[in-house]
């Protein structure tokens, strides 16, 4: 069966189309569809959804641009809403500013003066908008995520400076915090929460270390390369879930009103995934982090049931009754 063409596989050759048409008379379409390497019916698609996407934009679009489909010919005599520069709404921009300050923010970035004006200037833009500063406050950003005793500023300057450190790491379930020496390649904001990824001189591998379990940082003599092959977008998808090598299979069963979203969540975390005939979906997560569990739990709850282990399931049930408090 034939993948659906999306809108991203369409959008180019719609503005090819137009530049190629724009003032220049009429073209037979089966010379277009050779240049474009297209077949007909595909162009005339192509026009008509133009045509279709006209009438969705504001008031006074459709006097920008004409579009002529006689026969076995095409002419667009004018298109000058294709000659000016694309310009976004405000919350557009706005998603636009949050990407921009987490960019910004991440150490892999070792100059970030271009992506500081652009952040810039898209501020500037909202602050001239309806948005007001007690709106954009409550929207989260990365960048103002708590960081109290500067533990993540420490990591950066490490991180772009390629300075050994050595911090003080309270892991999961363990009482007594222990002292690592790493190389931090690279600090990333995943899942809501900040990571560094590094090299550990103690277990001689990669590991990750969540901001928030990390006590104290203290910058060491020398300095580290970080691998050329080395790709901290590839390992964000288990940022949350990788502690020192060791993880737990939890299987976890969904009803169907979450199970789009928990299955696509799952494709990209890489974690085996079965539909069930109700609709529903059962995931089987590998979980290192019991805390991420109990949160991705509650965050689709009464959506989610354990299934087992059963330490696990009592558990998540456990702490839903905390949270539901004494019967009346």
């Amino acid at each position: 069966m034939n993948r659906r063409e999306s809108a991203g596989d369409r959008f180019p050759r719609i503005v090819e189309l137009v530049a190629r048409l724009r003032g220049r008379g009429r073209r037979p379409i089966s010379e277009l569809a050779a240049e474009l390497g297209v077949s007909e019916d595909q162009i005339r698609s192509d026009v008509q959804e133009l045509l279709g996407r006209i009438y969705y934009r504001p008031g006074g679009w459709i006097e920008d641009i004409q579009v002529f489909l006689d026969g076995d010919t095409l002419e667009i005599p004018r298109a000058s809403t294709f000659q000016r520069p694309p310009r976004l709404s405000a919350s557009e921009t706005l998603c636009l500013a949050l990407a921009l300050r987490t960019a910004v923010a991440q150490s892999f970035h070792g100059d970030a003066t271009r992506l500081e004006r652009m952040l810039d200037t898209a501020q500037q833009y909202l602050a001239g908008t309806t948005w007001t500063h007690e709106t954009l406050e409550t929207v989260l950003a990365a960048d103002l995520a708590p960081d109290a005793v500067g533990i993540r500023q420490a990591l950066i300057r490490a991180s772009r400076k390629r300075t050994p450190c050595t911090i003080t790491y309270l892991k999961p379930a363990q009482e007594q915090a222990e002292t690592r020496t790493i190389h931090p390649w690279s600090l990333v904001h995943a899942g809501g929460a900040w990571h560094v990824i590094a090299w550990c001189t103690m277990r001689e591998d990669m590991r990750q270390f969540r901001l928030d379990r990390i006590l104290d940082v203290a910058l060491e003599e020398g300095r580290f390369e970080v691998p050329e092959n080395f790709d901290p977008a590839s390992e964000l998808p288990s940022l949350q879930l990788k502690q020192d090598g060791r993880a737990t299979p939890v299987r976890v069963r969904y009803r169907e009103e979450s199970a789009p979203w928990v299955r696509e969540d799952a494709r990209r975390r890489g974690f085996p995934w079965t539909d069930l005939p109700d609709g529903g979906v059962e995931i089987l997560h590998s979980v290192g982090d019991m805390a991420w569990l109990l949160h991705h739990i509650l965050s689709v709850a009464p959506s989610a049931e354990v299934v087992d282990p059963p330490e696990v399931r009592a558990l998540i049930a456990e702490v839903a009754r905390d949270l539901m408090g004494p019967e009346e």
